[in-house]
This record gives structure tokens, C-alpha cells and sequence, in this order.
């Protein structure tokens, strides 16, 4: 039965990952590494800002420059400060949908993102009391593919609904290491093709092309949560 959701942030329910994009890119540029945007979306979508600067940084063979990483990230997180000051959308669908959702159940964000950007652009959207918790960059360890983020959010849901069985938490999610954070943690998947293809994410329950397609009647049905094989 589906009783709660934690959603990821960029790319799932804010349109940010351009602005991540390019915010790296200025970053990386004077020293050499000059970013494909399809490379980013491909190969980085889905972990935290740490790693994918030590993936970028080794894809590029600029292992060299790893010593330098917390000043590259508080680079790019100033980058990324004045994009979302100049203001980040919603993606198409998401205010909708987060309003529908919250009369399911509470609702949780799971990002690799920083919790100051999370925050900062749900208030802008005014979509941020909908949220029962956010777990950020800073509160896990390890990011997505691992499972932490989605275990961490669960136990936070269950401060507001303690009988919450993981299966019926539903993840929404727009990248392949979400979705398999999810299932790891043992969550259902509500994959949206905002920022990959929808053959990029057939590991997931349900595909759908924006949140706008979100068929309620079946998110509710037992069926939604029959994980594709």
C-alpha cells in the first residue's frame, strides 16, 4: 500500500542539472577539463558533488588535481549559489505531483545534493513544508548507488508514521544509481525520463516521461509495485 515518498532532488523534482553542469564546467575549465554535456549526464547524474569531481578528475587523467578537491567543490558550490540565487525551476509536473503526494502520506527528499541548495530552492518553489525531512550530502557517507541516503529517509518517515514498511515507500527517482539505491534499500521505484532515457531506466517498478504523466490511480494499485525483472 502506498503510504509515504522520498524523492530525489536534481533533475527529479527541481530542473538543476544544467546549472550543475554548469557549474562544473566553470569550475574545471582553468585547469584544463572542458566537460561533454552528455558525458555529464551519462556518466555523473546520481552521486554526490565529491564524487563526481574524484570521477571527473580521473576520468580526465587529472588525478593530480585530487588534493585540491575541497577547493574545487567550494568553488563550485559558489558557482552553483549564484545559479540557484538567479532561481531554478521545478520540473514540469513536480508541484502537481508533491501535492498529490502529500495527501497520501509525508514526504522525504534523498539527495546528493547540499542541503543549503535543496532547501533553498523548495522555498523559492514554496513546495518546502510539504517535506517531512531532507537527507543531504552531509548526512551520509556514502552516496547513491549505495543505500544509506534511502534507509536514512525511511527511519525519518517512521518518526511520522511508525507502522511504515519500507515496500510501501514509494522513491521517485530520474537516474540508474538512484534507482538502485532505492531497490537496495528496499523501496519501489517511480522512475521519471527527465535527464536519461526511458531504456536507461527500466531497473525501475514504473517509467513515466515527466511527473506530469503520473497515472494516480495506478500509483496506487498493488501492481505499481510489482518490481519490473
Amino acid at each position: 500500500m502506498l503510504r509515504a515518498f522520498l524523492l530525489d532532488f536534481d533533475g527529479t523534482l527541481a530542473d538543476s542539472e544544467g546549472a550543475h553542469f554548469a557549474a562544473f564546467s566553470a569550475v574545471l575549465a582553468p585547469h584544463g577539463i572542458h566537460l561533454d554535456r552528455e558525458e555529464y549526464f551519462r556518466r555523473y547524474l546520481g552521486v554526490t558533488d565529491r564524487e563526481c569531481l574524484e570521477r571527473c578528475l580521473r576520468d580526465h587523467g587529472r588525478e593530480d588535481l585530487l588534493p585540491e578537491g575541497d577547493f574545487l567543490l567550494a568553488a563550485k558550490a559558489s558557482e552553483m549559489a549564484g545559479r540557484i540565487a538567479a532561481g531554478i525551476r521545478l520540473c514540469p509536473g513536480a508541484g502537481a505531483f508533491l501535492a498529490e503526494a502529500s495527501t497520501v502520506g509525508p514526504l522525504g527528499v534523498v539527495s546528493g545534493a547540499l542541503a543549503g541548495e535543496v532547501d533553498h530552492v523548495l522555498r523559492q518553489a514554496g513546495v518546502r513544508e510539504l517535506f517531512a525531512t531532507v537527507v543531504a550530502a552531509e548526512d551520509v557517507r556514502r552516496g547513491k548507488p549505495d543505500p544509506e541516503g534511502y534507509r536514512l529517509g525511511w527511519h525519518r518517515l517512521r518518526a511520522h508514521l511508525p507502522d511504515l514498511e519500507v515496500r510501501d515507500c514509494l522513491a521517485v527517482e530520474d537516474a540508474p544509481a538512484g534507482i538502485r539505491a532505492a531497490h537496495a534499500a528496499g523501496l519501489p521505484v517511480l522512475a521519471v525520463a527527465t535527464t536519461r532515457p526511458p531504456g536507461a531506466l527500466g531497473e525501475a517498478e514504473l517509467v513515466v516521461a515527466s511527473l506530469t504523466d503520473v497515472d494516480w490511480v495506478a500509483l496506487r494499485s498493488e501492481q505499481a509495485f510489482r518490481r519490473a525483472r
